[in-house]
């Protein structure tokens, strides 16, 4: 019997393999086509596929390698694993006795762990665990992974005494847990992983502090460890937030499930919000301490929270017995003809070319010597800068409480002695991990914030934010953390219950609409827009009477017959209304010669209902090639627009569920009618759509 093949494309290439054939194995023969080493394949665009994973069907195939953000997470999320299990086989596997490892947060391109030993682990004893882990990968043991009951999963990690994670899936409300093992040992992780061991070259150990640091790669050179270079100021912001976690009771999720279940979470809100209150109230004493002071310099991060903070922060001063004035670093943008462009032509905002520093030092130091100035307003519609109508002025108790990505870049008050300066790093650095293994980055954490922000104040779509992010986040890379060793002081404003509370605001954004969906539809445009053409034209013959399109006819032919006696008449003066029936015949002809109204080989019943069902066919056949063949709504209504309404019906709080939207978009449309008045990109979106649930799901 002969053996099914499948045909896999990538790029311009298609080869034949037997079914079955897994995806490290075609890696393998296509490694050298790629500079950094391959981990993880994307399967027809969509599909994310561990290697170890097999060809089914035909497909197109795209490698991701360490140089990728995704690829390079599943390099460090399974060096983890390799780091968490040399430490058992030094430190012994007795499960009564289990050492416990945590994984708390990023140091650089590393992680910082520490281990819950007697004696905290030395040069010696890692050296061990390093060469350990050499071992391990040059044995290029696979890395396993087997699906079980949640049920089983929780029995077993109480054996192995990860009661973390047992705790964890008590909560959990999917039925069954991937569970990865090297060898006999065996852990749960949040993530894809790598093959085999052998993929893991690259890393170093760090004794640091209390723990330790798993030195690794970055995606922008993933064949070199870098040194690693200690951020203390931030250390110990983070260390702190650890061990306010390890006083409250609540450093992994389900320890926060725990006491949202079993306690009153009104007095761990108000614990953590005064804490937070207090740390701000100590920061206006150190500001007020120092009487030079007459600018206050906010950075952080998007979503960290630099504009509540600044709030908080100025009601503190006044209670000190400063008057606080807030300044946007923004205002000082330069005209949008002279904003520096990035490298795809873009305006970029975000570089420091694109704030006038001359101005805002001239401004500020004018303001340091008792000088009264007239502050830029910068109009982000017009793109000009212009100016308050009333002057500003210091006065002795008086200062700036400035905000901008930038400020705690030197460059940006250079003028400025450093003694009227007080620099504040804010950011929202998550103190919950999912377990003890596998982190809540405080990147994710932001975006979850921004997510919301975003929906609820700007009516931006969860897809637009978050292709945005990158751009966002090259641009905190660049202009915000080089110089977060700069501030004074640090402060952390994430609270360890606020994910719980944006989960019911950020779920409905994510679990709305594919947002692949609507630029599948549009990738195909010519499809879209004929389903929408035929299905009005359908609408208008269903509602129209055969005998108006043969008056119409007729009306027509007169015309035709009008105007040409008129043209007559006129050119030869045979007639004194000539002029009239030329008049009245192109009125009938303009009127009456669309293509909606005359009976032709194109406009009868017949043509018109196998316009649509071709339209339909073929708007079928594309969609059911969507991934996992799971469109988002059936075929008849796969237009961008009702994508879009769709979104925008979930983000207003009108639907939660994909078909709770779709519903909502067909009230919507049936509740606007002629007395209805809309504005004209909504009638105009009404005019494309709306034809598609008449001719469907109501009449």
């Amino acid at each position: 019997m002969e053996e099914s093949v499948c045909r896999v494309t990538l790029g311009n290439i298609t080869k034949e393999y037997k079914k079955g054939t897994t995806y490290s194995e075609i890696a393998r023969e296509f490694q050298p086509d790629y500079e950094h080493q391959i981990v993880l394949a994307m399967v027809d665009g969509y599909h994310l596929r561990e290697l170890r994973k097999t060809v089914e069907k035909d497909c197109e195939i795209h490698f991701l390698t360490t140089a990728d953000p995704i690829g390079n997470d599943t390099y460090r999320r399974s060096l983890c694993f390799l780091f968490i299990k040399a430490f058992h086989d030094i430190s012994g596997h007795d499960l009564k006795h289990r050492v416990r490892i945590r994984v708390h947060f990023t140091m650089g391109p590393g992680f910082y762990c520490t281990v819950d030993k007697k004696e905290k682990p030395d040069e010696t004893f890692l050296a061990k665990v390093e060469a350990r882990m050499r071992e391990l990968a040059k044995m290029a043991i696979p890395i396993q992974k087997r699906c079980i009951d949640t049920g089983e999963a929780v029995e077993l990690f109480h054996k192995y005494g990860m009661y973390d994670k047992e705790r964890l899936f008590a909560y959990r409300r999917v039925s069954k847990v991937n569970l990865y093992s090297i060898n006999e040992f065996e852990d749960y992780f949040y993530g894809y992983m790598v093959p085999d061991t052998g993929y893991l070259k690259y890393f170093a150990l760090y004794p640091y502090e209390d723990g330790v640091v798993i030195q690794m790669p970055s995606k922008e050179d993933p064949e070199t460890v870098p040194p690693f270079e200690p951020y203390n100021k931030l250390f110990q912001v983070r260390h702190e937030a650890i061990r306010w976690g390890d006083l409250q009771e609540i450093d992994t999720v389900g320890a926060l499930n725990d006491r949202i279940t079993t306690s009153d979470m009104k007095e761990v809100v108000l614990v953590q919000e005064a804490h937070q209150e207090r740390e701000i109230g100590e920061i206006a004493k150190k500001i007020a301490s120092r009487k030079n002071v007459k600018f206050v310099l906010i950075a952080g991060p998007s979503s960290s929270g630099k504009t509540t903070f600044s709030h908080r922060l100025s009601i503190q001063l006044k209670v000190n017995g400063l008057r606080p004035h807030p300044i946007a670093v923004d205002n000082y943008f330069v005209d949008r003809e002279h904003t520096p462009k990035d490298a795809e032509g873009n305006y970029d905002f975000e570089s420091l070319q694109a704030i006038d520093i001359e101005k805002f030092n001239a401004d500020m130091d004018a303001l340091l010597r008792g000088e009264e100035v007239y502050l830029p307003i910068f109009d982000f519609k017009t793109g000009k800068r212009q100016y308050s109508s009333r002057p500003k002025k210091l006065e002795e108790n008086d200062l700036l409480v400035i905000e901008g990505i930038h400020c705690l870049n030197p460059e940006l008050t250079r003028n400025l002695c450093d003694e009227n300066k007080f620099k504040i790093y804010i950011s929202a650095l998550t103190q919950l991990n999912i377990d003890e293994h596998n982190r809540i980055p405080s990147t994710d954490g932001r975006l979850i914030r921004r997510l919301v922000r975003d929906a609820r104040t700007r009516g931006a779509s969860a897809t637009r934010t978050i292709s945005m992010w990158p751009s966002v986040r090259r641009g905190e890379e660049k202009n915000i953390f080089p110089y977060q060793e700069e501030a004074d002081v640090m402060f952390n404003s994430s609270l360890s219950y606020e994910l719980a509370v944006l989960k019911q605001y950020v779920e409905p954004l994510l679990f709305a609409v594919d947002k692949n969906s609507e630029e599948y539809l549009e990738a195909k445009p010519a499809l879209s827009d004929e389903l929408s053409a035929a299905e009005r034209r359908k609408r208008a013959q269903l509602q129209s009477k055969p005998v108006y399109r043969y008056v119409a006819l007729a009306i027509f032919i007169m015309g035709i017959v009008s105007a040409a006696y008129g043209l007559y008449a006129v050119t030869t003066h045979t007639g004194g209304y000539g002029i009239y029936f030329a008049l009245f015949g192109f009125a009938a002809i303009f009127l009456f010669s669309s293509y909606n109204m005359l009976p032709t080989a194109h406009n009868n019943h017949s043509a018109i209902m196998k316009r649509a069902e071709k339209a339909e066919a073929a708007m079928a056949e594309y969609v059911k090639h969507y991934p996992n063949g799971a469109f988002p709504v059936p075929s008849h209504y796969a237009h961008p627009i009702v994508l879009k309404q769709m979104a925008d019906a979930i983000e207003e709080g009108r639907a939660v569920t994909v078909p709770e939207a779709l519903t909502a978009v067909e009230n919507r449309l049936k509740s606007l009618n002629a007395d209805v008045q809309v504005e004209q990109e909504e009638y105009d979106e009404v005019v494309v759509i709306k034809a598609m649930f008449l001719n469907h799901d109501y009449q």
